[in-house]
């Protein structure tokens, strides 16, 4: 009977404890490099947890190759969670907290893993930023001839542009816009384009090419569907400007397919043909979320 007490305690699950981790490898980068993030929930198979961070990965990173897995160990339920992040932008950064809320013995608790901090450096040398002109600059007298001469040659090409765009706008032979797949809504004009990028088949050798159109077709079309100026802003401050405009979940989509852009033509980054086809998908979503501006769509019907 001296045997029964043990017997019963071992007879009992022990509450394992709840944990959560996460890590990004390196910390310490430059502009562009890539990043491994890796987050792990370990939990009794029996407790339920619930993920209530409310700050997602986001500025200045861009989430690629995502991928969620799950498994167990004994009595234990193990959630993993792994991604790339590219980063497009210079300065000090933090991975936000990661914040785990299940129940044990009738109480809510919370467990979590703490920020990080990222560290990303410019891909230029520091030393460009002591160079100095090594004389002055000297003012250089023009002849009055030459004025006269690149006034007149001014007038001349200023006089050409308008003769190309009268003779465009009359229809002539200098059309150089393909009317058939570039006029219409600017959601079908643009759903199209990108349909017919996407037949040209991808591959990162030529990614160049792809993402810079990707990125016009894109800004084009923020350009006419918001009276936005996107090709003259950057991406940062394309976003601020639709802030409120177009719901968030379309906001993030349209942050991937805009940063995916940035990174490959000012960092050199060569995505798989996965990547960009989650990517082109992710535009044609976004754009068929978005629709043709409200003047636009009563003209078509029309």
């Amino acid at each position: 009977m001296k045997w029964l007490p043990l017997v019963l305690m071992l007879a009992v699950p022990l509450n394992a404890a709840v944990e959560v981790t996460q890590d990004v490898t390196p910390r310490h980068v430059r502009i562009g490099d890539r990043m491994a993030y890796e987050c792990i929930v370990k939990h009794p198979s029996g407790v339920p947890v619930k993920r209530i961070t409310a700050t997602a990965i986001g500025y200045p990173f861009s989430v690629m190759e995502y991928k969620k897995s799950t498994s167990r160990e004994g009595n234990e339920s193990l959630s993993k969670s792994t991604a790339t992040l590219i980063p497009f932008d210079v300065g000090t950064f933090v991975i936000p907290t990661q914040e785990i809320q299940y129940t044990e013995s009738g109480k809510t608790k919370v467990v979590v893993a703490p920020a990080i901090e990222i560290v990303v450096d410019s891909m230029l040398s520091p030393t460009l930023n002591q160079i100095r002109d090594i004389k002055p600059l000297v003012a250089v007298p023009v002849p009055e001839t030459a004025i006269w001469a690149v006034s007149v040659a001014g007038i001349v090409i200023v006089l050409g542009v308008a003769g190309l765009v009268i003779m465009n706008r009359r229809g002539g032979e200098l059309d150089m816009v393909p009317t058939s797949i570039d006029s219409g809504p600017i959601d079908v004009v643009s759903r199209a384009l990108l349909t017919e990028l996407n037949r040209e088949g991808y591959s990162s050798e030529n990614a160049d090419y792809f993402f810079s159109r990707l990125s016009e077709i894109m800004r084009r079309f923020i350009a006419v569907r918001f009276d936005i100026p996107a090709a003259e802003l950057t991406t940062r401050e394309t976003e601020i400007r639709l802030l409120g405009i177009i719901p968030d979940e379309v906001g993030e989509r349209l942050h991937l397919v805009l940063a995916g852009c940035d990174l490959v033509k000012f960092a050199g980054v060569r995505p798989s043909e996965a990547d960009w086809n989650v990517l082109s998908n992710h535009g044609l979503t976004v754009i068929g979320e978005l629709g043709a501006p409200e003047t636009e769509e009563s003209d078509a019907v029309g």
